[in-house]
């Protein structure tokens, strides 16, 4: 039976818009992988953009990692290709039969949600018909000789711009400028870090460079009365994190040796329990954050040393802490220290610290805990201007009150040893977004990484010095390096110079107004340099000092194009838990145009499960999971990539690998064999009625919760 579908226009706009636009459709003519280039390489990404795929600023030339998981999300929602690779069956990779499907997408209009009659004064007109001066029409548009123009760097950089392009037309492929060389550089700042460090060895260092050591503080301080000769561990980290910095800016021998020093002579006087130990009456390990220094000090040894005794040791810590400090109250998350009064962004090093151990070995369980404590702070402390409050607890003594972010009723207090949000800690917040992006290639932490960098300059900017010295003297620098190195090239061009402007700004600031005569270097920025808080921080403190050089470090590292660490390739389970993210999410697209085409209704079942595998379940309607539902608005059903033949899926126990239930009003779809990586609640296809075993999509309350 042939349907007669009709498209709605007004005047204005099309309430019914096409897949995907002429100026979107590419013009493919060879094979296309990981690793091409060319012109028709950007064609294909701005048809991947049309579709949703890939972000609207991608269309680079440059068939990326971003553009391969594109194509696989392409390939496994129209074609059914779900697994595989770019050499067995094409997954990944444009060949013929994927070139077709383009071709055929873009040949086919789509649309959403029409009104069930056309609202006055609107015309009806059949497919493939477009009305006169339509918008979806592109102007006449003739390409140009190649141009080129040369723009000026960011404030404060000398060098320049030159970007090309090959078209004018606005919409075309080539229209917008590209970038193909960027020579632009932070005149003196090297020199401005070098001067700097030199003040750290003068004041806290003793011996030699290749055979000394960081000197022993407890407070800070060198020359106080120590309760421990051999003096506090996390302190002493703060200067090496200068030291790594320095290294990785340059990694030679000569900015390797005080490192491998400073390890010598932690293992002559420190022993492998007492590392790893932690509690309130350990030797360096007194708190969540404290730990999480000592664990990152131990993995940037391990990265110039490859000892793995340094690696072992970082994994003892990180373990431990979150074995002492972590338990279910609040929600989850860790406990900042043995009092167990609050829990605390502070959680956020040893956060990091897993993540990384997990980069380094693939050990999955280290991943586990980065994840849920990652996913506990972006639960109780991301606030809605994109940055996180800092601790979360009770409001009263006896504990009547519900848990919150402690200062919540001071939302706009943030200043100099006071504030409710910092710096340091949403920084390095931002730096989990961009690497759980960069395991999942999902935009969602993208997203999260560019708006939580909006979030810093619209918050932790001062207008005399640039970054705002918010909440310790010791903490507030901690994490520049890895957001420079992981976050700073996810970021928009606009973001980036506004990023590269303030770094110079507060750098600038901290050798003006914050080192004294001595070399030492304050907790206020504005000055005087040798300001002391109300808690009794003052730059004669190894931390407080090189806290402030952790900025000195921006922009030679912004300069230095440091490249991301190596991350280990997604696991098994992580990649199928992918496929299933994408198939539920076309799933919900197609029930959506469904409903819009039979006035709200779904296919129903009669409110009995249907099953995708043959057998399993009583009304498994032979794998047609979802009545009527392909091919008209999806080419073929998803299966699991664990999906059987018989009645039991290869998923533990008796799963099947997708459900369907509706009663027509409501529906609720269920990836029976997810999540496989074990993930929780904050996730938007979480299952409060199967919170540890399946993923969902759903509509109406009933359904979401209860079936």
């Amino acid at each position: 039976m042939c349907r007669k579908v009709v498209f709605v226009i007004t005047a204005v706009s099309f309430a019914l818009p096409l897949l995907a636009s002429a100026a979107s459709c590419p013009n493919l003519t060879r094979n296309l992988s990981f690793g091409s280039r060319g012109n028709d390489v950007a064609q294909l990404q701005q048809f991947l953009i049309s579709q949703n795929l890939l972000e609207s600023d991608s269309a680079t030339g440059y068939f990326g990692r971003l553009t391969e998981a594109a194509v696989k999300k392409f390939q496994c929602t129209t074609m059914n290709i779900c697994s595989g690779s770019a050499n067995s069956n094409g997954y990944g990779a444009v060949g013929p039969r994927t070139r077709a499907k383009i071709a055929a997408v873009c040949s086919t209009t789509a649309y959403t949600s029409p009104p069930t009659q056309p609202p006055p004064g609107t015309i009806a007109l059949p497919i493939g018909i477009v009305p006169p001066n339509s918008p979806l029409i592109p102007p006449a548009c003739s390409p140009l000789q190649p141009q080129t123009q040369t723009v000026s760097c960011p404030t404060e950089q000398a060098g320049s711009i030159t970007q090309t392009r090959t078209s004018s037309c606005p919409g075309l492929v080539g229209s917008d400028w590209q970038t193909t060389s960027n020579t632009c550089q932070m005149a003196g700042t090297q020199r401005s870090l070098d001067t700097a460090i030199e003040d750290l060895f003068k004041n806290f260092w003793t011996g030699p460079r290749d055979t000394g050591h960081i000197t022993p503080t407890w407070g800070g301080i060198v020359g106080e009365l120590l309760p421990d000769s051999r003096g506090a561990t996390w302190p002493a980290s703060t200067f090496l994190n200068v030291l790594y910095a320095k290294y990785l800016i340059n990694p030679s021998e000569t900015n390797s040796q005080p490192i491998r020093a400073e390890w010598n002579y932690l293992k002559s006087v420190f022993s492998d329990s007492e590392f790893t130990s932690c509690g309130a009456h350990s030797a360096m390990n007194f708190g969540s954050d404290d730990t999480g220094w000592n664990a990152a000090a131990f993995l940037k040894i391990y990265d110039v040393t490859q000892d793995t005794r340094a690696l072992t040791l970082a994994k003892g810590a990180v373990q431990c802490g979150f074995i002492r400090w972590g338990d279910a109250q609040l929600g989850g998350g860790l406990w900042y220290n043995d009092d167990k009064n609050a829990k605390s962004l502070y959680q956020i090093g040893l956060t990091l610290d897993a993540f990384r151990i997990f980069q380094l070995t693939h050990d999955e369980s280290y991943l586990t805990l980065a994840k849920q404590s990652y996913e506990w702070m972006q639960q109780k402390l991301s606030r809605t201007d994109n940055i996180y409050w800092t601790d979360y607890g009770w409001w009263t003594a006896d504990h009547s009150a519900s848990p919150a972010p402690l200062g919540i009723e001071r939302p706009n207090d943030i200043h100099l040893a006071g504030s409710v949000s910092f710096l340091a800690g949403t920084m390095a917040m931002d730096v989990m977004h961009a690497r759980m992006f960069r395991l999942t290639n999902d935009d969602i932490y993208k997203q999260r990484a560019i708006n939580t960098a909006r979030g810093i300059f619209n918050t932790f900017i001062d207008s005399n010095s640039g970054f705002l010295d918010d909440r310790d003297g010791w903490a507030n620098g901690t994490f520049v390096r890895e957001w420079i190195i992981e976050v700073y090239p996810l970021l928009p061009v606009d973001l980036q110079q506004k990023a590269a402007e303030m770094f110079i700004k507060t750098a600038q600031s901290v050798l003006a107004n914050d080192r004294t005569a001595d070399g030492y270097y304050g907790p206020d920025w504005n000055g005087p340099s040798d300001a002391v808080w109300s808690n009794g921080t003052k730059a004669q403190q190894i931390m407080t000092s090189a806290t402030a050089i952790d900025f000195v470090a921006g922009p030679p590292l912004i300069d230095a194009h440091i490249s991301i660490p190596n991350m280990p390739a997604p696991s098994a389970a992580w990649q199928r838990d992918q496929i299933r993210k994408t198939a539920l999410a076309s799933l919900k697209n197609a029930l959506t145009a469904y409903a819009a085409n039979h006035n709200g209704a779904f296919p129903t079942t009669n409110s009995a499960w249907y099953s995708s595998e043959q057998g399993d379940y009583g009304s498994y309607n032979n794998g047609d999971y979802v009545p009527g539902l392909a091919p008209t608005y999806i080419s073929a059903l998803p299966r699991d990539p664990l999906g059987g033949a018989g009645r039991y899926s290869q998923c533990t126990g008796w799963k099947s690998a997708f459900l369907y239930q509706s009663d027509g009003t409501s529906y609720k779809l269920l990836s029976h064999c997810a999540p496989e990586t074990k993930w929780t609640l904050s996730d938007p296809q979480y299952d409060p009625a199967r919170p540890i075993w399946a993923w969902m999509i759903c509509s109406g309350a009933n359904a979401c919760s209860a079936w």
